[in-house]
């Protein structure tokens, strides 16, 4: 190891420290529940396995006069770990594998950005989620019925926190069965009446698959078509308690007494994963939007370790204890299980010896490969969603009392491409088109001619879900996975605890998985459980408020805790009905968790524009939503040195605004402050959107020692409980406040983007523009290399670009460099702040403002002063030509543009829209010219 050499990435992984250098790690996807189930030290301590494997990182090593950067990938399923100096003093760094072999692969790159693309590019492209993903979420293990559901949206909407999301678990299942609803606490319109007001629902899915004694179709037909996994051993044996059951038998404790037991899919046969995805259309014709996957290692409890725990498990109406249904080592499968493996590509082919392999039956032991099994669950969800209104052979197995069997299934679906109800329209995957449901009788095989009905109901259930889903980007968040989940699902970091500990690895974590591929990651806000030891009816409304603020500036956001134990609330509204049951000194704490909510998540979604340019860009280039100040300021040697704890505690939200949350409780000697460190190369503005005027500018390369971020109620300083910092020269976009992302637009009103240009140095800005929600507004790219078939570049790629042509003139340009999409704006704003150095003046810095506006028009631009800054904003909102005013109070400069939607045509030079391949000369241009007094 050199001397100066910092090791960092590493994925999912506990300790508050961005730089690994001194720690031991273990990669084996774990049910982990606080952090504390191997070394009980809790979230703090590296070593403790964890839900996901990612072990890739990267090694830079900065000199004064070179840098080294590398990074490592390790390929392995099993086991593995790595030393980092632990064991012989910062000599040498180890890393290996418990079985298989010790496959790893190497890239050298000129910066971390550039090993970055370089792995990215190894791994695969992560797909475009949808814009409402980057949403609030709210989740709850008890929530119990469609009331509780419209509770927490009336409260959410009633006190103006905006809300896209809400997470319903295992509460809403007919007896903690997969897949199915509980319809006496959740009627069939449940999730659809709620869509109607901006919310999209999720629902709780997990592997097991019940053991019933009444009618489960999914449980039917899995066991019918042998899609479960054996209860074969390595050793011959069986890894039941019950010999003669032939499938693996495990389950899932939920806590408490609650709990089921049942088999297990075998996810790496692709005929499983077809099935699989089937199983969703219940929820989705009911109007479900997203997956949450949980439970994925499988999370199967271990027997050793609950020896006398009794669950009542409502599948079975009967009690039992955990040893006596369940085997299981590790919180997973018996080591010595034997599992389908797929993990060599050529086992998945569509080739006669490739399913001759399958047939024969490659197994492995369930240890060898211990984190592939959750990501092949992710993999056929995403699939199974993507293709759920078509009709595969396994679409029919459900029907009849105990399912039919796949060649009986292949046997409807002939008859009905006969009948002409069915068309083929993809051969190698087996995919046909509903392309009518009429009530006709349909002519299926007379051995088959009892589930006539069923079959019919299938088919009007495929053009309902057709109907919704069809061209629907699908959005998964999952716990647990392997490197490349990130090509389907987003990740959160396991069961939490609402501990300090926590919300300080908070930070570390996720910017360590964006290196890591999974840039779309982040905690449960507040945490799930209470704090360990503790009886907590509710979090501490400090440590809630200093989340949420950290949270709302972090790819997935969402509050979600359990109230099935002592815990009774954690939605921000509600921490204010007990201020009378807390003593005077807290009270203000419980004051402030309101309108800090209310001012954080409503910024979030002014600044959504921003989050989106990151998710979309993401999946162009692999750079993380969210970047590490190593990353985004690579050149800064003081962050590899005597700035490198900073590190921890701050990162940047795309190029431009640097954020640095507070992470520590108030009284335990900061008392709300912080140091902050602006990285060299730029200067930097403390962040006022747009409600007063610019402070003087902070030079990079410094500390800004003693920032006031004390929490409070109080209107002019909840804005400060997080501090925020602006790059000089950014351009940073805003859109208006929606209680729900797309809200106006769905109700035909606009919303325009204003583009905040702050002083200081030439800057450019990427700026993606679609509906935010179909799949064929994705970049095209190649099947075969994992691109959604229906993506078709239906999006606009707008540069922006300013710089001084001289002391007195400024450029702000803006170009479609790809432009296949015409939203329903017809215009933007432009707010130019004024340099705080420079002198006030009576109107304007300004002078005035020209539009050149290709193909052939320049034009003076009215300037608006009727009176008041409110009376000239009024005037410039409602001008129908381009036009702009000064406000005085923020020394700032609005210009409104409108631009000709006819200017749509723009031809790329190489046709590949994933580089900016495109002359930008051709492009439909816009040119502000600001001159300057």
């Amino acid at each position: 190891m050199p001397e100066k050499a910092k090791y960092i990435g590493f994925g999912e992984k506990g300790g508050e420290n961005f730089i690994r250098n001194g720690s031991r790690l273990t990669y084996f996807n774990f049910d982990n529940m606080r952090y504390r189930q191997i070394y009980n030290n809790g979230p703090k301590d590296i070593r403790e396995p964890l839900y996901d494997s990612n072990p890739f990182f990267l090694e830079t090593n900065r000199y004064d006069d070179k840098k080294v950067v590398y990074g490592i990938f390790v390929d392995n399923l099993s086991e593995t770990f790595f030393d980092l100096g632990s064991y012989n003093y910062n000599r040498e760094y180890l890393f290996g594998s418990i079985y298989g072999d010790l496959d790893y692969y190497f890239y050298l790159g000129e910066d971390t950005q550039d090993v970055l693309k370089q792995y990215y590019n190894f791994v695969g492209k992560t797909r475009l989620k949808p814009r409402h993903s980057l949403g609030n979420q709210q989740g709850c293990y008890g929530y119990m019925n469609k009331y509780d559901l419209e509770d927490v949206t009336n409260g959410y909407r009633g006190n103006s926190i905006p809300l896209d999301g809400l997470h319903v678990d295992v509460d809403v299942q007919f007896n903690h069965c997969t897949f199915t609803m509980n319809e006496d606490s959740f009627p069939a319109d449940t999730f659809d009446t709620l869509a109607g007001r901006g919310i999209k629902c999720s629902t709780n899915i997990t592997p097991v698959v019940s053991y019933v004694n009444f009618d489960y179709k999914t449980f039917e037909s899995g066991a019918k078509n042998g899609l479960f996994i054996s209860a074969d051993q390595i050793n011959g044996g069986s890894s039941n308690s019950e010999a003669s059951e032939i499938f693996y038998q495990g389950g899932v404790y939920y806590g408490g007494e609650r709990g089921t037991f049942g088999h297990y899919p075998d996810f790496a046969r692709k005929e499983v994963r077809q099935w699989w995805g089937q199983q969703y259309r219940l929820l989705y014709s009911r109007g479900l939007e997203m997956v949450w996957q949980d439970m994925t290692t499988p999370a199967i409890p271990d027997p050793s370790e609950q020896e006398n725990t009794y669950i009542y498990a409502p599948c079975a109406d009967d009690y039992w204890r955990i040893p006596d249904k369940i085997t299981g080592d590790s919180r997973s499968l018996p080591f010595e299980q034997l599992v389908s493996d797929n993990s060599l590509k050529k086992y998945e082919g569509e080739s006669s010896k490739a399913k001759q392999r399958l047939a024969k039956g490659d197994r492995a032991p369930a240890a060898s490969i211990r984190n592939l099994y959750s990501y092949n669950l992710h993999k056929a969800t995403y699939h199974g969603l993507n293709t759920l209104w078509l009709i595969n052979p396994y679409s029919f197995t459900t029907v009849g009392e105990n399912g039919i069997t796949v060649e009986e299934s292949q046997s409807i679906i002939n008859a009905l491409v006969k009948d002409k109800k069915l068309e083929l329209i993809d051969a190698s995957h087996q995919l046909y088109k509903v392309l009518s449901s009429s009530k006709a009788k349909l002519a299926l095989p007379k051995s088959l001619k009892q589930y006539e009905a069923e079959v019919q109901a299938i088919l009007e259930q495929s053009l309902t879900i057709e109907a919704r889903r069809a061209n629907k980007r699908n959005f998964i968040v999952g716990r647990g996975g392997f490197t490349g989940m990130h090509r389907f699902a987003a990740l959160w970091t396991g069961d939490n605890a609402s501990e300090w500990d926590f919300l300080q690895i908070n930070i570390s974590q996720v910017l360590a998985l964006g290196m890591a591929g999974q840039s779309m990651s982040g905690q449960d806000i507040g945490g799930f459980e209470p704090a360990n030891g503790t009886a907590q009816e509710w979090a501490d409304p400090e440590l809630f408020s200093r989340w949420i603020g950290a949270g709302a500036f972090l790819p997935w956001f969402r509050n979600h805790y359990s109230r099935k134990g002592t815990k009774k609330f954690q939605e921000p509204y509600k921490f204010q009905d007990v201020i009378d049951q807390v003593s005077p000194s807290e009270k203000y704490l419980y004051e402030a968790v309101l309108p800090i909510s209310q001012y954080y998540v409503q910024l979030r979604y002014r600044l959504m524009q921003v989050f989106y340019d990151g998710l979309f860009k993401n999946t162009l280039d692999g750079l993380p939503i969210v970047k590490p100040l190593i990353v985004s300021d690579g050149h800064d040697n003081a962050l590899y040195n005597d700035k490198a704890g900073y590190l921890n505690n701050e990162f940047m939200v795309g190029d431009s605004l640097l954020i640095a949350p507070v992470l520590k409780k108030e009284n335990t000697g900061a008392n709300g402050y912080r140091d902050i460190y602006v990285p060299s190369g730029s200067r930097w503005y403390s962040f006022k959107n747009n409600t007063q005027p610019l402070s003087a500018a902070v030079e990079g390369g410094t500390e800004i020692i003693g920032y006031n971020a004390q929490i409070s109620a109080s209107p002019d300083k909840v804005p400060f409980v997080v501090p925020i910092y602006v790059r000089e020269g950014a351009i940073l976009p805003t859109i208006e406040l929606e209680q729900y992302v797309g809200e106006l637009n769905k109700s035909h009103q606009m919303n325009p983007v204003t583009l905040n240009i702050y002083p200081g140095k030439e800057t450019e800005y990427i700026m993606f523009n679609d509906d935010g929600e179909s799949r064929s507004s994705a970049p095209k790219g190649l099947v075969e290399q994992g691109a959604d078939p229906l993506a078709n570049s239906e999006f606009r790629k707008t540069r922006i670009h300013h710089h001084f042509v001289n002391d007195k003139q400024r450029d702000i340009s803006l170009a479609w460099l790809h432009n296949n999409y015409a939203p329903l704006e017809d215009h933007y704003y432009v707010a130019i702040q004024d340099d705080p150095d420079y002198p006030v003046e009576p109107l304007s810095s300004i002078k005035l403002v020209s539009a050149n506006i290709s193909p052939s028009v320049d034009e003076q631009i009215e300037f608006i002063n009727v009176g008041s800054d409110e009376a000239n904003a009024e005037a410039l909102a409602n001008s129908q030509t381009n036009a702009w005013y000064y406000n005085h109070s923020i020394r700032t400069s609005f210009v409104k543009v409108f631009f000709d939607q006819s200017l749509q045509t723009l031809t790329p030079v190489t046709g590949d829209v994933h580089q900016d391949a495109y002359r930008l000369a051709d492009a439909p241009n816009y040119t502000l010219q600001v001159t300057y007094k």
